[in-house]
C-alpha cells in the first residue's frame, strides 16, 4: 500500500510524541533506550530496527524542534485511508486541555492544509507503520490507532 505525504508525516509526529514522551515522562529512560526498542519489540511484525534507528537519530540531529501544537492539532483531524487519526491516538504524549483541543481542532477541520514529511528516506515511513503494527499488537491500549481503517 502506497502511503501518502500527509500519512507520512502524521506517522513522523507520532513517533516524536512519543518520543517525547518515553525520554521525558520516563525520567529512567534515556535516548539510546528509546532507538534500542524497535529492535526489542520485534516479534510478529517484520521491519527493518537499524534503518528506524538511524533514521530518527539522523532527522533528529538536522531537526530537533518537536511539532508544534498546531501541526499536531493538524494531524488528529487528518482523514488517513492507512489508520485512524484521532486524539486518542495521541493522548498519552500530546498535552492539552480537552475544551481547548477540542475548540482547536475545530478550528482546522474546515480548512485544508497539507502535511509534508520532513524525512526524505524511501522505506522508513513503511518500516514505521510496521513497527507502530507491532506495538499496536504488544499493547492493547493503541488498539485505536491502527484499528478499521475508514
Amino acid at each position: 500500500m502506497r502511503i501518502l505525504n500527509a500519512d507520512k508525516r502524521c506517522l513522523e509526529i507520532l513517533f516524536h510524541h512519543f518520543y517525547m514522551w518515553y525520554t521525558m515522562n520516563n525520567t529512567r529512560h534515556t535516548h539510546e533506550q528509546f532507538l534500542s526498542l524497535p529492535e526489542l519489540l520485534q516479534t510478529n511484525f517484520k521491519y527493518d530496527p537499524d534503518l528506524i534507528k538511524e533514521t530518527w537519530k539522523d532527522y533528529l540531529l538536522t531537526d530537533p524542534t518537536p511539532p508544534s501544537n498546531d501541526e499536531s492539532l493538524i494531524a488528529m483531524t487528518y482523514s488517513s485511508k492507512i489508520f485512524n487519526c484521532r486524539p486518542a491516538m495521541f493522548n498519552p504524549f500530546f498535552k492539552l486541555r480537552t475544551k481547548v483541543r477540542q475548540t482547536r481542532m475545530l478550528a482546522f477541520r474546515n480548512i485544508n492544509l497539507t502535511l509534508m514529511p520532513r524525512i526524505r528516506h524511501e522505506t522508513f515511513h513503511q518500516e514505521l507503520l510496521s513497527y507502530f503494527k507491532q506495538i499496536v499488537y504488544t499493547f492493547s491500549h493503541f488498539k485505536t490507532f491502527l484499528s478499521k481503517p475508514r
